[in-house]
């Protein structure tokens, strides 16, 4: 583009040390239109060279913004991936613990027969916490991911902001539904497990794809 303006600049320069050399009345007509003509391209290249100078000048600062905010977005992946895990891997000492509470608290006058912590031994003790702490992490991710949405609206795939939305719904007395790994013989998990996994897969996926594509526009420039 700046070579086409140098070159018709150039030209413009030629045609109008050619026209001074002839009197106004005997310049040709083609003469005048062409310098005419040249003069609009140089305008019209310019001011075309200008707007896509300042088109990818946005698209610059919108690409590192993106990379600024979906990389704090990004960096909770493995933290999810290894606290489902974790869930997953205490999910019957938990899934005992809730069973307890549901007890409690449909019979509330025998609660002090319901009394987990008085029955469960100190490795199953060990695992419920530490499968609540990890619930509790994702919970804290996810309002992470929430705020970074007020914050930044816009900048977020969709499919991560429901993602995060939704997770903050979770009760943890129903994780059941959303982490438990077992099923029984010959048969999947629960759809609503299978649709956790999926969607949590893809909240994250889209933003690293996201960062990708943002990080091969900073390499255009």
């Amino acid at each position: 583009m700046i070579i086409l303006i140098t070159v018709l600049g150039v030209l413009g320069i030629i045609i109008q040390i050619s026209s001074r050399k002839i009197n106004e009345h005997e310049k040709p007509t083609y003469l005048v239109i062409l310098q005419f003509v040249v003069m609009l391209m140089i305008v019209i290249l310019g001011s075309y060279s200008q707007y896509e100078s300042s088109k990818k000048e946005s698209a610059y600062k919108q690409a590192s913004l993106e990379i600024d905010v979906l990389s704090k977005v990004s960096e909770h992946y493995l933290p999810v991936m290894e606290s489902i895990i974790k869930i997953q891997n205490n999910f019957l000492t938990m899934n005992n613990y809730l069973d307890f509470e549901k007890a409690k608290k449909n019979s509330p006058e025998l609660a002090h027969v319901f009394n987990w912590h008085k029955t469960a031994s100190e490795n199953q003790i060990s695992e419920l916490e530490e499968g609540k702490l990890a619930f509790q992490e994702i919970q804290n991710i996810a309002v992470e991911i929430v705020k970074l949405n007020m914050e930044y609206e816009g900048v977020l795939p969709k499919k991560t902001v429901i993602w995060a939305s939704n997770t903050l719904k979770i009760p943890f007395n129903n994780i059941e539904a959303y982490f438990d790994p077992f099923a029984p013989l010959g048969e999947k998990p629960k759809k609503s497990v299978l649709e956790y996994s999926r969607d949590t897969g893809e909240a994250f996926g889209l933003v690293i794809g996201r960062i990708k594509h943002a990080v091969a526009i900073i390499k255009e420039k």
